[in-house]
């Protein structure tokens, strides 16, 4: 229960500590800092930007207003929220862990992790106000050493002098500043021979020789370092080590510090970049030299013989941009002698990455590296269609970017450039899917990098989805048509009387028309096909009962909400035509001649022609005339019966008439 009992007290305190944390303020310039710890639980409050923004600016506190993140999912506002937009309460969103944002280079861990936010306020004294959250380091790691199992075997030889040292490798503590490794400790429950000394800014640990050796008398000693940090987090080291043989004279390097400068990251595997060199005047098997690479490293490696230092894994400058390399010489005598130095290795970054595009949303349908979007043509004009950002990680120039649509310069979208790495697609001009139905470009990206830049292109390809933003139309107005009369009705489909047609530029059901009659049709006299336009008579008609019918007819398209247009036909009742015209002519085929120079107007020959059809409108004929080997010039045709063929100009051969 007592157990209990502090738990819970010391889960207040983190929670009293984090709520105050997170209230610490400043103001600098025309933006606010806002201090808060790393890994606060999701919820909890970070500031109450009504407090924060009215009470800076002397406004009451009772004015209405809301507040809202300029963006919602990119970094860094995916981290936060504003719960209650009128009280504006900052919290957390999801949990913020300071060491992932460092390792990902999202904030600069080297001085401060500063994440800025800008805030929407909606009100007319303010439009936007930028804060920055600083991420204060929390005390989540413990230090490490990286021997294997916290144990490490030594040796020293009984000669060595006092002040004599034995470079050990440092401890990690992931945290920062006070959180991070602040001192070390010797733990023995005997007296030693040995101090412990360490530097924290170069980062150097080593065992000091305080007395003189005397294997006779101790062979070997055991004892704990302890690193530890600000909150006392500690981590143990356990040491064996052992005394050696005397072996007088140790190897010497000829420089303590080996400096590398500009050391390419695309150099290659197994390359050498320096040669270390050790003397020891001692001779014969007491004065042969090993090197040893005692800092834990794979990414080089030395020849024990030579002292060598070669390449041995792909090198990042984006990665890492400093090796330091702690190399032991060590004579073959009994009870090895030792030297140490340091080899200090600092690569030359080279533009060996391309220009990474992102886009939101992430939900968008991409094929290979083609993203493919589909709009309808009622976006209005300047719609967001997708937000950019583009990073590189190379550093310099080499990560300086230069973005741009490449693509025709009439396509009816633009690029808006929001910062130098980041951006907006948006339309610039109304849609029309019936005069373009879809664009093709790309997003083009290039860095400043030598000797030869690098570039990424992100194609698009956008699709207009059609609106039902066009109404069928007939491709004739106001039509007016016969029916002949008395012609029987032998099926229950009547016969065909007029097809009537409407076009729809519109896409899919849009464009899809469907075809009725408006108007009353009590009788069923006419039925039309709503898919075809085909009119069908369905009766027997009569002119002497009714001689003109009027029908409005409608087409319709399946669009949501459906665009319809109408026209009328006027049927008009005629008799039926019964006999075909029968002139005097034998086979059809007439040949007559005319002398040469005949004057104009010259009768050549009278044909009679006749219709037995009883009605006035069913006996009329009209007659018309082919002739060759000349086109017709100014024809007179006489529809009178009997009629004449008058020629036109003085002939100047035989000419044969064809009627």
């Amino acid at each position: 229960m007592s157990s209990f009992i502090f738990i819970l007290y010391i889960f207040v305190l983190f929670i009293i500590f984090s709520c105050c944390y997170c209230q610490q303020q400043q103001q600098e310039d025309n933006h606010f800092i806002i201090r808060t710890i790393e890994k606060l639980p999701v919820h909890t409050e970070v500031i109450n930007l009504r407090r924060l923004l009215l009470s800076s600016n002397n406004i009451s506190d009772s004015i209405n207003v809301d507040f809202s993140l300029a963006k919602r999912d990119e970094f860094p506002y995916m981290f936060f929220i504003i719960n209650h937009s009128s009280r504006g309460i900052l919290t957390i969103r999801k949990e913020i862990n300071r060491d992932e944002l460092c390792r990902l280079r999202r904030c600069r861990c080297d001085t401060w992790c500063d994440l800025e936010l800008e805030i929407f306020i909606n009100n007319e004294q303010f439009n936007i106000e930028l804060i920055i959250i600083r991420i204060i380091d929390k005390n989540d790691h413990k230090p490490q050493f990286s021997s294997i199992n916290n144990q490490l075997n030594l040796t020293i030889v009984e000669s060595a002098t006092i002040g004599a040292m034995i470079k050990l490798e440092p401890a990690i503590d992931y945290d920062q500043g006070q959180n991070g490794i602040i001192g070390y400790s010797l733990v023995s429950l005997t007296s030693l021979p040995f101090s412990l000394r360490y530097d924290l800014i170069r980062n150097d640990l080593c065992l000091v020789v305080e007395e003189n050796l005397d294997r006779e008398l101790i062979s070997s000693y055991q004892f704990d370092i302890i690193a530890y940090d600000g909150d006392n987090q500690t981590g143990i080291l356990h040491i064996y080590l052992n005394i050696d043989d005397i072996n007088d004279s140790p190897p010497k390097f000829n420089q303590s510090i080996y400096i590398i400068n500009n050391i390419s990251e695309n150099i290659l595997i197994d390359t050498i970049i320096i040669q270390v060199y050790a003397i020891d005047d001692d001779e014969g098997i007491n004065g042969e030299i090993t090197y040893h690479l005692i800092s834990q490293d794979n990414c080089f490696d030395i020849d024990s013989k030579t002292g060598h230092i070669r390449v041995r894994c792909l090198l990042d400058y984006e990665i890492k941009t400093i090796y330091q390399l702690e190399i032991e010489a060590r004579d073959k005598g009994e009870g090895s002698k030792t030297d140490f130095c340091t080899v200090m290795i600092y690569l030359m970054d080279e533009n060996d990455n391309y220009p990474i595009i992102d886009f939101y949303p992430h939900d968008i349908q991409i094929d290979g590296n083609t993203l493919k979007l589909f709009l309808n043509e009622s976006l209005p004009n300047n719609s967001l269609i997708l937000s950019l950002s583009i990073i590189d990680h190379d550093s310099g120039d080499n990560g300086r970017i230069t973005w741009k649509i490449d693509g025709s310069s009439l396509i009816p979208f633009q690029l808006i450039r929001l910062t130098e790495n980041t951006g907006e697609l948006h339309t610039n001009s109304l849609l029309d899917r019936e005069y373009i139905s879809e664009y093709y470009f790309s997003i083009q990206a290039n860095d400043y990098g030598k000797p030869k830049s690098k570039s990424t292109r992100l194609n698009i390809y956008i699709n207009i989805l059609d609106d039902n933003d066009n109404k069928p139309k007939f491709r004739q107005e106001n039509i007016h048509t016969t029916i002949s009369e008395h012609i029987k009705i032998n099926n229950q489909y009547g016969y065909e009387v007029y097809h009537i047609q409407a076009d729809d530029i519109d896409q899919n059901q849009n464009g899809e028309i469907l075809y009725s009659i408006i108007n009353e049709n009590k009788q069923n006299f006419f039925h039309i096909d709503s898919h075809t336009g085909i009119i069908r008579a369905m009766i027997e008609f009569d002119r002497k009962q009714q001689d003109t019918y009027i029908l409005h007819i409608q087409a319709k398209d399946k669009g949501s909400p459906p665009l319809s247009s109408e026209t009328t036909i006027t049927f008009t009742i005629v008799p039926r035509n019964e006999y075909k015209p029968i002139c005097d002519i034998d086979n059809k085929n007439l040949s007559l001649s005319i002398k040469e120079n005949s004057k104009q107007g010259t009768i050549i020959s009278t044909i009679l022609c006749h219709d037995d059809d009883q009605d006035e409108f069913n006996r009329q004929m009209s007659v018309y005339v082919r002739w060759w080997p000349e086109q017709i010039h100014n024809e007179k045709i006489q529809y009178n019966i009997p009629f004449e063929i008058i020629t036109q100009k003085s002939n100047s051969s035989e000419v044969k008439i064809i009627f």
